[in-house]
């Protein structure tokens, strides 16, 4: 597929002086004969597309257009359950689970997409290791695939490729937390265990990792109020007592946290609060150090009338890329937000400027809804993000769509530098103040260009791509 920007607006922004065209070409994906692998009952369950892609191995194609992964009509679940993990390969893999309330199959699809957007892979009816959703990627490491929202495993694998799965069930005494490890090969060697009670985890999501010494932490918001953890340090024969980290994390009812490992082992937590006395919600950010003493303490991040379900992922330079959609029913809209990871504030907050390198930010519009965008970014720096559209409730239909999006401000067509290609497309949708888009400018461009989020691309956003003019990821 190829997009050509070739309409220049340059006269209306008051840039006649410059003449210039481009051209930003996105490959497709190449020729080579599919692969397919069944199983007994012929059912296929492995689509793989061998071939070299058009671009050179490690190169962004560019911000493409919606993919249509697949189509998940009269789907019996409220949504999709997607999941996400980049491999050690530098490959993404991304999931969703087949669980329907009248069909309970433990099944997932799973679409692996490599860093110039194309589709290497599709997995159909896929079973994990050992009934969970574990992978052996092509460096021989177990990977586990982290979900997005709603209740499923949850999980970790250690340096030895054991599989450590979590979930969580409501008892008398509280919520309690259960616990089983797998072997390399998805045979049990602990039988589900019950690794701590009281949990109180009033949305069933737990968010597991691995620190950089094989420590297993595992944390959770404790009846929408406290940040909490509990570890392993011998690989899930023992667990600590409850450690609350966060107490009462944003003043409101706290949900959904998402928990990433830096470098020095500190941990980073992305979460949402909402006030039911006045709807408002908003997006939170804390960090703490890898002895549990507060780095940066709770800095708001976004407020509105709603941010449903954000997903966090962390590059490799420490910055943390944030994509969620306003509502869980009816939102139009999806939003990205790139935030500072490398801070220590010795305790205290930040301020929403210094810790947002890039704002929030409409990053695609879509009459029809969208739901729960999750993102993985690559060593390139290129934000890859899968997001379900359709009808929220059961019985609806659904459609699984990929897009990869720029995280370098100014950066438009997602080269990792800002030059005249990025001119070319900022000329394109160029409008001047309170002016909707162009007629037949592409949405998503316009809505890169309007650095500000003030709803039009004017004089005031090109005076933040001419800052940017001339920078490289």
């Amino acid at each position: 597929m190829t997009r050509q920007h070739v309409s220049m607006r340059s006269a209306s922004v008051s840039l006649a002086a410059i003449a210039l065209t481009s051209a930003a070409a996105w490959a497709g994906p190449g020729s080579d004969p599919r692969v397919t692998s069944t199983n007994g009952a012929g059912d296929v369950l492995c689509v793989s597309v061998k071939g070299t892609p058009e671009l050179p191995t490690g190169t962004p194609t560019g911000r493409a257009a919606p993919t249509l992964l697949r189509t998940y009509p009269q789907w019996d679940y409220w949504n999709l359950d997607t999941n996400a993990v980049r491999d050690s390969a530098g490959l993404m893999h991304f999931g969703v689970r087949l669980w329907e309330y009248d069909n309970r199959i433990p099944y997932y699809d799973r679409y692996v997409i490599d860093s110039t957007g194309q589709v290497v892979e599709t997995w159909l009816g896929w079973d994990g290791l050992g009934s969970v959703p574990a992978f052996t990627d092509a460096n021989g490491h177990n990977v586990f695939v982290r979900p997005s929202s709603s209740s499923q495993y949850f999980g970790v694998t250690d340096l030895a490729e054991n599989i450590h799965v979590l979930n969580t069930s409501a008892e008398s005494t509280g919520w309690e937390v259960r616990y089983s490890k797998l072997d390399p090969q998805g045979n049990t060697v602990i039988p589900w265990t019950v690794i701590t009670t009281g949990a109180d985890c009033w949305n069933w999501y737990l968010a597991p990792v691995l620190n950089h010494n094989g420590r297993i932490i595992v944390t959770w918001i404790r009846d929408t109020a406290d940040i909490c953890a509990i570890y392993s340090d011998d690989l899930g024969v023992t667990w600590s007592s409850i450690v609350v980290l966060f107490p009462n994390a944003g003043g409101d009812q706290a949900v959904s946290v998402k928990t990433l490992v830096g470098a020095d082992n500190s941990l980073h937590f992305v979460w949402r609060t909402r006030n039911w006395s006045t709807n408002t919600e908003r997006l939170w950010y804390s960090k703490a150090r890898a002895d549990w003493t507060v780095a940066v303490d709770e800095t708001m991040f976004y407020e509105g009338t709603a941010a449903w379900y954000p997903f966090a992922s962390l590059d490799d330079q420490g910055s943390i890329h944030v994509t969620f959609a306003p509502t869980y029913d009816v939102a139009t809209d999806m939003y990205y937000t790139r935030l500072r990871g490398d801070m220590d504030l010795n305790g205290a907050a930040a301020t929403d400027a210094r810790l947002s390198a890039i704002q929030e930010r409409v990053f695609y519009s879509d009459p029809d809804y969208v739901h729960y965008p999750m993102n993985l970014v690559d060593a390139n720096g290129t934000v890859h993000v899968v997001y379900e559209e359709g009808d929220y409730g059961c019985n609806t239909d659904k459609d699984l769509y990929y897009m990869a999006l720029c995280s370098l401000a100014g950066d438009l067509n997602c080269d990792e530098v800002v030059d005249f290609d990025d001119f070319g497309i900022f000329a394109d949708v160029f409008a001047g103040a309170d002016n909707p888009a162009p007629a037949g400018s592409d949405a998503t461009d316009f809505a890169n260009a309007n650095s500000n989020n003030d709803e039009d691309v004017d004089l005031a956003d090109f005076t933040a791509f001419q800052a940017a003019f001339g920078s490289s990821g």
